[in-house]
């Protein structure tokens, strides 16, 4: 048999056995993480880079501060 033939057909078979159906979670914990989640985006990323970044003289936005 190809060897590449018996490759593929490994690699085919091993990323179909390691599917899964998700999980399925309450509407609490999903609101959970999703509030988590907004506020780690907004605190830690959104408000530090945001107005920093934008690049009033020529337009677009800021690479790096040095």
């Amino acid at each position: 048999m190809n060897p590449k033939v018996l490759f593929a057909a490994m690699v085919f078979l091993w990323g179909a056995s390691s599917c899964t159906s998700p999980k399925k979670t309450d509407e609490s914990s999903d609101q959970r993480i999703f509030d988590e989640l907004s506020e780690s985006l907004n605190k830690g990323i959104l408000d530090v880079w945001y107005p920093r970044t934008i690049d009033s003289i020529s337009g677009g936005f800021l690479s790096d501060f040095d």
